[in-house]
């Protein structure tokens, strides 16, 4: 007689539960990173361009190429603050995939320890209908010579 777990459908709805959001609290973690790699480029684009833009100061420049200058790092600043806003929802999703991460990881070890229990009890049932079934073989061979 083999072991057969009675929610073995179950456990196997929850593992894949467990790795569908396993794998959906990654992408949202690469996307949270991408952002922020976006967003340090910004930054670094910004000061590049400030820079470029007191070098050209000195030089004495037009005022055209200030007020380009200026147009770009105004919109550069808009770009900043839309990804900042991104990147606040982006952290609040992750944060959210993570506790559903950590719930559905809970409820697949629920089922799993229920499995280890069924099957200890599996296992020692059979230990005491293997013993029932030696202690009657050796009653019966040595009950014979008795007899």
């Amino acid at each position: 007689m083999a072991f057969k777990f009675r929610y073995e459908a179950l456990l196997g709805f929850r593992l894949h539960q467990k790795e569908k959001a396993e794998v959906e609290f990654a992408r949202a973690k690469q996307l949270l990173r991408q952002m922020k790699e976006t967003m340090k480029e910004y930054h670094d684009d910004m000061q590049a361009t400030r820079m470029e833009m007191a070098q050209t100061i000195r030089e004495k420049t037009d005022s055209d190429t200030v007020r380009n200058y200026s147009q770009y790092l105004g919109a550069l600043k808009i770009w900043i603050a839309m990804l900042e806003a991104e990147i606040v929802k982006a952290e609040k999703i992750v944060a959210e995939k993570l506790e559903d991460l950590l719930s559905r990881t809970k409820k697949y070890k629920i089922i799993e320890k229920l499995k280890e229990k069924d099957y200890q009890k599996w296992k020692n049932k059979l230990n005491i209908m293997e013993q029932k079934e030696i202690s009657e073989s050796g009653v019966l061979r040595h009950g014979r010579t008795f007899l």
